[in-house]
């Protein structure tokens, strides 16, 4: 029952936008219904599969511009009324687009897939890419077509006033032909295996010599012969497919390492070190560990062969939401790899260390039913033994090394990166997550935030600022508060807060944003103790955000400091405060990514 409402959920709420982006791209509605729904199909016979994929729509739409690719070049007499004028003018602009100029400008403008990600589902590099949209947007722009991102968006989202005599067809039928398709599939394998047998039957036949019965040699009766299903055999993985000392140490560097002894071990959250946390129901696996040293710096891979891809997936998802809960350290970088395996991720985390800093590079790959985890932490203090692209060579040594036994994904270098969202705190309720904040220099103790909770006033409000969340427009009025605990000599003043609201709709937020911004351009002729140091400010679609370094002179000793940022996702808008003291301090870079990082989690 499960397989049904996953492909009839996936159905529901990605074929009309499908559909229109197919539509755009081939301009023909009928043509692109019938090439959505061969896709879908398709992806019925082995949802199993497909399910479990990271992009659906990605492998459908793939699988769908392939057909319309392949159709003849005169489109079928459309069944379904004709396009309007305004239509008839989109659509014969992005029918002068090449096939891939096409395809990248409404993967990106109506269904917001990053630069890299739409570049691999074209079959390109990020840098054709780039220069396909640039020449997509030249030509249309000759055209008259409004290329503003914005304008561009509304002008391709209106084609769907075309499609709305375009019926959906039920799902169920969708299903139903899959099902048709895979039972053939399966009737037509079962004759070619009988085929071959009576082949096999016929050979032997006509070996006289070798069937007649010696003398005296009575057979005894034989039951009919059976067939039976081949089974593939599971992958046998142990300790030699681990990396070797030769492989570690030809990583263009300079660091030699050691080899630690290395046993098959039962999987335990221990093995992959502090930040994956123990998994309520962690999947049955086999692991094996090896571990290498040099001076203070220390790689680590486990390898872990699962009983089955489904259970080697569960465990790569429950090791990637480990990193949401790691308390005792900053999680600076969380990306998708592609070309490494089936699916892999690239991690990068700094712990507080009272020598400096600690680095770790992580890399999660899957392929088939095996996990490869490779870390790499450095000394306190100095960089990373290994960086992030020589850990990468390394994790795909590692996955090529057990990808032919395990029939799956194997490695192909150079290795795109894409920066995803990190992985949601369940605890945080989409406020900044401890594993967000930037680490203090000299304070070993982690970051602690209190939980989220109802307010009537701002606790994140400055005198330059003065943002208030109050008003009948607002709702939902939150805030949380992040201190650390128990450091020694760290003033009780250093402190970070974050107060959210939500607004009807994006153009209040962002009208709420503007007048705060402007309140802080002012706030020097309100009060002359107070000067804005720094301001800085970015901008992407349904986000933006300010950030200011403020500075309000209490006496002539003593200056107080201020960090502030208001970030806004869509129509929900959050203020934060950073409170420092001397040297307890981060850098006006340090205080954009977080900010940032909170617009994130707004969208979380």
């Amino acid at each position: 029952m499960s397989h049904v409402l996953d492909f009839d959920d996936v159905y529901a709420g990605s074929r009309d936008r499908l559909l229109l982006q197919l539509y755009a791209y081939c301009g023909n509605a009928d043509a692109a219904d019938d090439a959505l729904n061969e896709a879908f199909i398709t992806a019925s016979q082995q949802w199993h599969r497909i399910a479990s994929l990271d992009s659906v729509d990605g492998w459908l739409r793939q699988r769908a511009v392939r057909r319309l690719d392949g159709r003849l070049r005169t489109p079928p007499a459309r069944r379904a009324g004709q396009p309007g004028p305004q239509s008839v003018r989109l659509l014969t602009a992005l029918g002068t687009l090449d096939a891939v100029s096409r395809r990248l400008l409404i993967v990106r403008r109506l269904d917001d897939v990053d630069l890299p990600a739409a570049a691999r589902e074209a079959g390109v590099t990020d840098g054709a890419a780039e220069q396909a949209l640039a020449r997509a947007s030249s030509a249309l722009h000759a055209a008259g077509i409004d290329t503003t991102p914005a304008g561009l968006r509304a002008s391709l989202t209106g084609l769907g006033d075309d499609l709305d005599s375009v019926a959906a067809a039920p799902a169920r039928r969708l299903r139903r032909a899959g099902a048709r398709r895979r039972y053939a599939a399966t009737a037509l394998l079962s004759l070619l295996v009988v085929a071959v047998a009576a082949g096999a039957g016929m050979l032997a036949a006509a070996r006289p010599l070798a069937s007649a019965p010696r003398a005296g040699h009575h057979p005894q009766t034989s039951s009919p012969p059976t067939f039976t299903t081949p089974t593939v055999a599971p992958p046998r993985l142990g300790a030699a497919f681990l990396l070797t000392a030769d492989q570690v140490n030809g990583a263009d560097n300079p660091t030699r390492w050691r080899p630690a002894t290395d046993l098959p071990t039962p999987l335990h959250a221990s093995v992959y070190g502090e930040c994956v946390q123990a998994a309520d129901n962690p999947p049955p696996a086999t692991s094996w560990v090896r571990n290498f040293a040099s001076g203070g710096n220390r790689l680590r891979q486990v390898l872990q062969l699962a009983p089955s891809t489904v259970e080697a997936i569960r465990s790569y998802r429950q090791i990637l939401a480990g990193f949401a809960l790691c308390r005792r350290h900053q999680l600076l970088d969380f990306s998708r790899v592609g070309l490494l395996g089936e699916r892999s991720h690239l991690v990068r985390l700094l712990q507080p260390h009272s020598g400096g800093s600690v680095v770790e590079n992580v890399v999660i790959s899957q392929t088939g039913s095996a996990v490869s985890f490779v870390s790499v932490v450095s000394a306190p203090g100095v960089p990373a033994a290994l960086n992030p692209t020589q850990t990468l060579r390394l994790a795909g040594w590692a996955v090529n090394r057990m990808c032919s036994e395990t029939a799956s994904g194997c490695a192909f270098p150079p290795y795109p990166i894409t920066e995803q969202h990190p992985p949601p705190d369940a605890t945080a309720h989409r406020f900044l997550s401890v594993v967000d904040l930037p680490l203090l220099t000299g304070v070993a103790r982690p970051w602690v935030g209190t939980d989220p909770s109802q307010v009537t006033a701002n606790p994140s409000a400055t005198a330059c600022d003065r943002t208030k969340f109050t008003g009948p427009a607002i709702s939902r009025i939150s805030a949380r508060s992040y201190v650390i605990p128990h450091a020694r000599g760290l003033p009780t003043l250093v402190g970070l807060t974050e107060t959210r609201g939500s607004f009807p709709d994006e153009e209040r937020a962002q009208a709420f944003v503007t007048g705060v911004a402007r309140n802080v351009a002012s706030c020097h002729q309100r009060q002359v103790t107070l000067s804005v140091v720094r301001s800085t400010s970015f901008d992407s679609h349904r986000t933006s955000g300010w950030v200011w370094e403020v500075r309000q002179r209490v006496s002539k000793q003593k200056v107080l400091r201020f960090r502030i940022a208001l970030v806004r996702f869509g129509a929900t808008v959050a203020e934060l405060t950073f409170t420092p003291a001397g040297a307890y301090d981060v850098s006006q870079p340090q205080f954009v990514a977080l900010a940032k990082r909170a617009a994130v989690r707004l969208a979380t």
